[in-house]
């Protein structure tokens, strides 16, 4: 299951890799060459990597969830085993309620790592290195001057987003 979800995840940043690539075409070679009737062939291209990306978003996200469901089950059951195995003193010494609690809130902090998002956040990051690798190819100096203003974005981002939040 999870070789599956790999999978999807590959297919997931070439389409989004090769849509705007369709568009450049469209852009820079169809319409100035007033190639019309390759307009509607390169439109139905964009048009079926625009579903298979929907295709393969789905299918992400349902591999995920049930290889993350799975493991947050052996995860559950391997603490379940664990606290029956536990002496009768550590449950004289702690709280019921507070075990419970602390179990609990554990395994849901674990649910929400392994969720299908974070295979999002890695499907992101395969797309952004591809997109780096190509903008390096085309115009490698271009390329640099962009990605010179990253860490400006992300400071400022990181800056906003905190007061937001504590607002």
């Amino acid at each position: 299951m999870l070789m599956l979800g790999a999978v999807t995840v590959i297919a997931i940043s070439i389409l989004e890799f090769m849509i705007p690539q369709l568009t450049k075409e469209i852009i820079d070679q169809i319409i100035p060459e007033k190639r019309y009737y390759a307009l509607l062939e390169t439109g139905g291209l964009i048009l079926l990597a625009a579903l298979l990306l929907g295709i393969f978003n789905f299918s992400s996200s349902y591999v995920m969830t049930i290889v993350s469901q799975k493991a947050i089950l052996q995860l559950r059951n391997k603490l379940h085993k664990h606290t029956l195995s536990l002496d009768l003193k550590f449950f004289d010494r702690n709280r019921t309620g507070d075990l419970m609690a602390r179990l609990t809130s554990d395994v849901n902090q674990l649910q929400e790592l392994v969720s299908a998002d974070s295979l999002s956040i890695i499907a992101d990051v395969i797309t952004f290195a591809a997109i780096v690798g190509y903008l390096l190819y085309t115009d490698w100096q271009l390329a640099l001057i962009t990605l010179i203003t990253l860490p400006f974005l992300f400071v400022t981002s990181r800056y906003f987003s905190l007061r937001i939040k504590s607002a």
